[in-house]
Order: C-alpha cells, then sequence, then structure tokens
C-alpha cells in the first residue's frame, strides 16, 4: 500500500493537503428503479493540485455535460452504493481529521 504523501494516494483517494472541501451529490440516473439517482462523494482539490486521472480535457469537455458538480469534484468522487451512507458519521470524521474543512450536501 502506498503512504499517504505518495502520487498513487493522491490519485486513490484524493485527501491530502490540497482537499480544501467534500461534495456529496447524486448522479441522475434516469427510470423509475433508480429515481433518486446514484449517490457520489467527492473532494474539491486546491489549485495547482496535481491531476487526477480522467481530468485531461476530453474528460472535463465530457463531464461538464453529464454531472451536476464541477468536471474536477466528479472526477474525485466515488459512488456510495452498496451500504448505507451515515452522512452524520462523514461529518464526525471530517471535523475530528479535518477541522474547518467544509462539507457540501449537494443531494
Amino acid at each position: 500500500m502506498a503512504d499517504d504523501t505518495s502520487p498513487v494516494y493522491e490519485a486513490r483517494y484524493g485527501w491530502d493537503l490540497k482537499t480544501m472541501g467534500v461534495v456529496l451529490w447524486r448522479q441522475d440516473l434516469g427510470g423509475n428503479f433508480w429515481s433518486h439517482g446514484m449517490p457520489y462523494a467527492g473532494v474539491v482539490r486546491r489549485e495547482g493540485a496535481p491531476p487526477l486521472p480522467g481530468s485531461g480535457p476530453r474528460g472535463r469537455a465530457l463531464l461538464e455535460h453529464l454531472v451536476p458538480v464541477p468536471a474536477d469534484v466528479a472526477v474525485s468522487s466515488r459512488a456510495v452504493n452498496g451500504r448505507r451512507f451515515d452522512k452524520e458519521r462523514l461529518n464526525a470524521v471530517v471535523a475530528h481529521y479535518a477541522p474547518g474543512m467544509p462539507v457540501w450536501d449537494r443531494h
């Protein structure tokens, strides 16, 4: 496993000193079964942070049309599926490990 200063850690988790906040959002998937959309958690990274995989110009242009959040947030996001998502627990963890870091809920 990579240590927390390696580019692999940053690309896989996106949580480092370059993180400015956490964003909770939903992707509309259409249809009746997914009427509430797929929940995602992503991060807002500081300007100048190393690019994440998938954040090239073509990927960014596509994401700008497909998701309700900025492309940078979408690239850093992970789907929250197959488990219960506890927003209060996430807020507690963020407050403990990154005091003062905002958690924006765009659900």
